[in-house]
């Protein structure tokens, strides 16, 4: 099965690249070599990338580039980005790879299918989560800086793809520090910050939270960029206060929402349980469960509605969901996420409506097949782009 292979290919590029730099423990190393006894045409690619020794110019500037394209998106300056040698040997390995075993993976589609080729799968979760921190330099939470992190204060539970801060005066914890911590992380990502207070942010994709070594005396604030989660410890003394773009969220202890993307030119908060207020210039408005504060542009305040909190955040629990959503708004979500195309035979679909839940983290064909079993719409997929037919 294609994403059966696909996945072993990105098991085999990690343990490659950690070979390279000399990381691998003893049973990845005996993984590795079974690997390469297993798929005998991986050699020629796994040989180049020894080879290449981490000095390929071309793929050390491809690194560099995506390195820039992520600071670009989150606003980070590169310039504090500074890679250590063994990252950037990983990094060109795993480049080398990923172009390899691409090739050879598109071959074999091409060989085995009937010429068309679709997107399909994502992975579940990202390595690439970065937490920048106070000093600028930036830390890769995919499991090589736990000393690092350690001795900061930090604790990372990668099966659970979190990140814990001790508690003041706890064995490992700095009782002080300034400055703040930026977690980035990128598309098909998902992170879990846990607070000393016990307060836990769970980020979503293509998002950035910004958080101070320790929170002030009375207040507790962190700054969003994206979409997380919010389950708020009550803490009668300290109100905690999320800032986006344009709009706050004030708290002391509730369940909520934030969705903030500057793409999308408006904040949204939706609370769950408790109570917040939302605050826009001088506009304030305090939510009741189930109702969402939405701001748009400057000077046209805040809309207070009521809202599915299933449907707003069901990316919490792995899964897409659309309720009454036009087909062409529904496409263009999935489009962006699984990376087709999307081409209407007939104008009249984009207004159908449909309701969805789906598992986020699979294949778009079976999520498409699902929206096709209510007879309403057909799909055809061609290369990548899905044509739509009545």
């Amino acid at each position: 099965m294609m994403e059966e292979k696909i996945n072993r290919g990105i098991v085999f590029a990690r343990l490659v690249a950690g070979r390279k730099v000399g990381m691998n423990t003893e049973e990845e190393e005996r993984r590795l070599e079974e690997e390469l006894e297993w798929h005998p045409e991986w050699r020629d690619v796994y040989e180049e990338c020894m080879r290449g020794g981490g000095t390929d110019e071309g793929v050390r500037v491809s690194a560099r580039e995506a390195w820039k394209e992520f600071g670009r998106r989150h606003g980070l300056e590169m310039r504090r980005m500074g890679l250590r040698r063994w990252m950037w040997l990983a990094v060109a390995g795993m480049a080398v790879l990923c172009v390899g075993l691409g090739r050879l993976f598109l071959r074999e589609e091409w060989k085995e299918g009937d010429g068309t080729v679709l997107v399909k799968a994502v992975a579940e979760r990202s390595d690439a989560v970065c937490l920048e921190m106070p000093d600028g330099a930036v830390v890769n939470l995919g499991g090589e800086n736990d000393a690092l992190l350690l001795a900061e204060g930090m604790s990372v539970d990668r099966k659970q793809s979190e990140l814990g801060h001790c508690l003041r005066g706890e064995e490992g914890a700095k009782p002080e520090g300034e400055g703040f911590y930026t977690l980035f992380v990128p598309k098909y990502g998902e992170y879990t910050v846990r607070f000393p207070d016990g307060s836990v942010v769970k980020v979503n994709s293509e998002s950035r939270l910004r958080y101070p070594v320790r929170f002030g005396e009375g207040r507790r604030e962190v700054w969003l960029e994206g979409e997380a989660y919010f389950e708020v410890a009550r803490d009668e003394g300290a109100s905690f206060t999320v800032h986006t773009e344009r709009m706050d969220v004030r708290v002391l202890g509730t369940v909520f929402h934030v969705a903030a993307r500057p793409e999308e030119g408006c904040a949204e908060a939706t609370l769950l349980s408790g109570s917040v207020e939302a605050v826009c210039g001088r506009e304030s408005v305090r939510l009741v469960p189930g109702e969402q504060a939405k701001a748009e542009e400057e000077g046209k305040g805040l809309e207070v509605r009521r809202v599915n909190v299933r449907a707003v955040t069901a990316w919490v629990r792995g899964m897409f969901c659309f309720e009454e959503e036009r087909l062409e708004d529904i496409l263009a979500y999935l489009s962006e996420w699984y990376g087709f195309r999307v081409d209407f035979r007939d104008a009249r679909l984009k207004d159908r409506r449909f309701s969805v839940e789906m598992k986020r983290y699979g294949e778009a064909h079976d999520v498409l097949r699902l929206i096709e079993e209510t007879g309403a719409v057909r799909f055809r997929e061609a290369g990548l782009t899905v044509e739509v037919l009545p």
